[in-house]
């Protein structure tokens, strides 16, 4: 699990979800939560609804992705089956983050 691998290297690792889809239920996702308690955190989150992936690692980069990471989804024969961008810019991560923690309060009461 690609959180859990940051999560060894990182001090703050956070992973937002709004729903549990497919074979993926509540108790697989409290499990998961469970399992790595202290290393990343899962939050769910109701409202608004979350399909984006994306990813700061400091200030300054964030990627921002239709890939499903954990289940590896894109397909060589379709590469535009999903797709991505960086972006990098001065504080533009850290602003980011700090507009995801006001409008998802849940995701600064850590």
């Amino acid at each position: 699990m690609p959180a859990e691998v940051a999560g060894r290297r990182l001090n703050d690792v956070r992973v937002l979800y709004s729903r549990q889809t497919g074979p993926v239920k509540r108790r697989h996702v409290s499990e998961q939560r469970e399992r790595l308690h202290g290393l990343v955190d899962v939050i769910g989150v109701r409202e608004p609804q979350l399909h984006c992936k994306f990813l700061l690692w400091d200030d300054d980069h964030v990627v921002v992705s239709t890939m499903n990471w954990g289940s590896q989804s894109g397909r060589t024969d379709h590469p535009l089956d999903e797709i991505g961008i960086h972006l990098e810019g001065p504080g533009l991560a850290a602003r980011l983050l700090e507009r995801i923690e006001r409008l998802l309060p849940q995701v600064s009461d850590r």
